[in-house]
């Protein structure tokens, strides 16, 4: 009987490593790198200094954000990439920081309990947050109009 190999696990792998690239990303935003860059480009040393991190953590983050496609590296210089300096940079029109920072601080919490949410088919505010805060749904109105303003240029462009 012919042994059949085994299925491509790609799409698995790719799951299993997709909330760590995303994790990568909202790091880099919240930690300033793609605003810093966005001033000027930079050295690894100059970005530590200018950001107070640890030199060789942050230079393991930037060259994540470049495998990402969101930083550019020449020789020692690390610069946004066009799609970093539109979506990920606080000051411009396009960004989706809000809405990036909302994803990591509130969306990411929640989806923590997303088996318990199936389980029992109910939210998980009080389990993530410990208590139900009306404040979440206006900082969720704010950010939400970062990629509702993003959203509309993609369509009408």
């Amino acid at each position: 009987m012919p042994h059949e190999p085994p299925p491509d696990p790609t799409p698995i792998l790719d799951l299993i490593e997709a909330f760590r690239t995303s994790k990568i990303m909202f790091a880099a935003i919240g930690l300033g790198v793609f605003d810093r860059l966005e001033k000027a480009p930079a050295t690894v040393e100059a970005l530590a200094r200018d950001l107070g991190m640890n030199r060789d953590a942050l230079e393991r983050l930037l060259n994540a954000c470049v495998g990402l496609g969101l930083l550019a590296r020449t020789d020692s210089t690390y610069v946004n990439t066009p799609a970093a300096a539109a979506y990920l940079c606080r000051q411009s029109p396009r960004r989706l920081t809000g809405y990036i920072n909302y994803s990591n601080t509130i969306l990411w919490e929640l989806w923590a309990y997303l088996e318990d949410a199936v389980r029992e088919g109910t939210h998980r505010w009080k389990q993530a947050f410990g208590r139900r805060d009306p404040s979440s749904r206006r900082y969720f109105a704010r950010r939400k109009t970062s990629a509702n303003s993003c959203l509309a240029c993609t369509v009408s462009g």
